[in-house]
């Protein structure tokens, strides 16, 4: 899933908590034995369920981190509970108009998650 949109309150300062900010979020998993048995038996259960995918990162999102990294970690592991038969994850979080003291369009950062 890609470019899942967010408002949030994360940041390691307390300005960045009160005002909260725009996040995006892209997910990627790759299932061991790929996407074969989801097509031919039309099964949901055999394959990644984006509707899961998106109220899971809300949830994370939802709680106030300090860390792009520790965000994108729980987003993989709360993930990896719900897909255990996936081989991998790949989590990238931009935040927009870091508090850098100058113009940047973004922060981002991506964490993979082997299983």
């Amino acid at each position: 899933m890609k470019g899942m949109e967010f408002y949030a309150h994360h940041g390691w300062y307390v300005e960045e908590n009160k005002l909260g900010n725009r996040y995006e979020v892209d997910f990627t998993a790759w299932l061991t034995n790929g996407f074969s048995k989801a097509a031919s038996e039309n099964d949901l259960n055999a394959t990644i369920n984006y509707e899961v995918i998106y109220s899971t990162v809300q949830q994370v999102m939802a709680v106030p981190t300090p860390l792009l990294e520790t965000i994108a970690q729980n987003i993989n592991n709360a993930l990896a509970q719900e897909f255990p038969f996936a081989e991998r994850f790949e989590c990238t979080i931009r935040k927009y108009n870091p508090p850098v003291g100058g113009l940047c369009h973004y922060a981002e950062i991506t964490l993979e998650h082997l299983l």
